[in-house]
């Protein structure tokens, strides 16, 4: 079977769109998102769309004529843009699917945790978690996330049965309600 490289070339971008889209849904994954994880998912969509616009000029050019009838054949180009809309669409709601996919195990380990408060429960592995430690404040239980990506801030779950936990006013925890007594939390210093 010998290889096609029109067709190849042209299908090209698709994949690596299909690439970049994993890693942007990576990024914003675990509260506070991955920054490495952001970092390589917006350069590889730079590199798509210098792929994607370089190879539909050269494909134009190299199109017999009359190229209007021949065009048909780069639409595999056209399906870039859909897939880096459709993953900058479904980015906002990936980070509550991956809480709710793993909500039972974080609430088995934090019933754990108030089971056997003078052991101390570090490098857990959650799912697509990982939890470097498991700390208290106003009356919550702190699930930190080890290598968040967060640059200047620790991030991770609260589990705040009682009342909604109060935010710092300068360096300390601010909360952000996900679901019921879970928060997401950022330790800001």
């Amino acid at each position: 079977m010998r290889l096609d490289w029109g067709r190849v070339w042209r299908w090209l971008p698709v994949g690596a769109a299909g690439v970049a889209a994993v890693w942007s849904l990576w990024a914003v994954s675990v509260p506070g998102s991955n920054f490495m994880a952001f970092v390589l998912s917006l350069s590889a969509w730079m590199v798509v769309a210098g792929m994607t616009v370089g190879l539909a000029i050269i494909g134009l050019i190299g199109l017999p004529a009359p190229r209007w009838r021949t065009s048909v054949r780069l639409w595999p180009l056209a399906l870039v843009p859909v897939v880096a809309a459709v993953t900058f669409a479904v980015a906002g709601s990936v980070q509550g699917v991956m809480f709710d996919l793993h909500r039972g195990r974080l609430e088995a380990l934090v019933a754990e945790a108030a089971e056997q408060p003078d052991r101390r429960v570090e490098d857990r592995w959650v799912g697509i978690y990982t939890i470097s430690y498991i700390a208290g404040d106003q009356g919550c239980t702190l699930l930190a996330l080890e290598d968040a990506g967060a640059l200047f801030a620790s991030t991770g779950f609260a589990h705040c049965p009682g009342s909604r936990p109060k935010d710092a006013t300068g360096d300390g925890y601010r909360y952000k309600p996900i679901d019921g007594p879970w928060y997401e939390y950022t330790l800001v210093w």
